[in-house]
């Protein structure tokens, strides 16, 4: 019977990221980093890497409360609006440098395949057309072609009214990605976030994430009415402490889809499964796991 999943100490982490890198060969060519997606957090000196669909909200609404002192905080899109957070890229090198050197950084990490799921069933429900059009409005040509390829005949998908099945999106993600079906949603923790560039000092996991989080929240030096009261946590309390039996049933969602597709999904999304520590078997589904001794892991 599956159990909850171990959370491996954060220190554990982090080194395998770094021992990752290394033997993948991918620090041979690092420079200095992009920090596209890295929002400042100066009063906390904390640098965190915001990942779309890995409790991205969830952290803005903790950040936000804590500058704000407003635990009913409701995070904007915009998130260097808030008092106290300003973003990497747009900062002067000599400060950049200084963070990198002197601030925390932080990352909250998913497991790809669900995060793909995740992006689907959030952003692509026929009810929200709006959210639709903002997400697949520049891969129009992407979507055309995939679906044109797989139905042998020309197809024009119509934002207004067209929908994609699970099966479809993953097909064209999987066929389409590197011929530019782009969005930030579902680009690559790994191009996202740099973790061979960026030493992370909190690698946090989605599907431990309760555990993980009183880690940061002894640094952030949470208040604990804070802590106790606020919705976002609440939120953690009831739907981001994952099972693995969660996880094994991510299977359920790709087992209709052809080995060419879940291949190529696979080669997507590799580092995002070799640095983090997850795994992908077509057969039992997703797991997490950093080896740490001898037939034992943890996640």
């Amino acid at each position: 019977m599956p159990g909850y999943l171990t959370a491996c100490p954060l220190d554990i982490r982090r080194l395998y990221i770094e021992n990752k890198c290394k033997v993948m060969n991918l620090t041979k060519d690092v420079k200095f980093p992009r920090g596209a997606n890295l929002y400042i957090d100066h009063p906390h000196k904390l640098a965190y890497c915001l990942i779309p669909k890995a409790a991205s909200r969830t952290f803005r609404s903790i950040l936000g409360s804590l500058l704000t002192q407003n635990v009913s905080y409701i995070p904007k899109h915009d998130f260097n609006t808030v008092p106290g957070i300003s973003r990497f890229s747009f900062m002067p090198p000599k400060l950049q440098q200084e963070v990198l050197r002197t601030y925390k950084k932080m990352i909250v990490v998913r497991h790809p395949y669900d995060r793909v799921v995740s992006v689907f069933d959030s952003k692509l429900n026929p009810t929200r057309r709006g959210m639709i059009k903002g997400v697949l409005g520049d891969n129009l040509q992407q979507i055309n072609r995939y679906l044109s390829e797989v139905q042998g005949k020309n197809v024009s998908y119509d934002l207004d009214k067209d929908d994609l099945t699970f099966d479809e999106f993953v097909g064209i993600l999987s066929t389409q990605y590197n011929d530019g079906f782009q969005d930030v949603h579902w680009e690559t923790m790994f191009e996202h976030c740099e973790p061979c560039s960026i030493k992370y000092d909190f690698v946090l996991r989605l599907e431990t994430l309760q555990k993980d989080y009183r880690v940061l929240a002894t640094y952030l030096r949470t208040p604990s009415a804070l802590r106790g009261s606020a919705p976002f946590l609440d939120q953690m309390k009831s739907s981001l402490l994952e099972p693995e039996e969660k996880m094994f049933n991510l299977l359920l969602r790709y087992e209709n889809l052809d080995k060419k597709i879940l291949n190529g999904l696979r080669r997507i999304y590799a580092r995002d499964l070799e640095v983090f520590g997850y795994t992908w078997d077509d057969e039992k589904g997703a797991n997490c796991r950093i080896p740490v001794g001898e037939g034992t892991s943890c996640c």
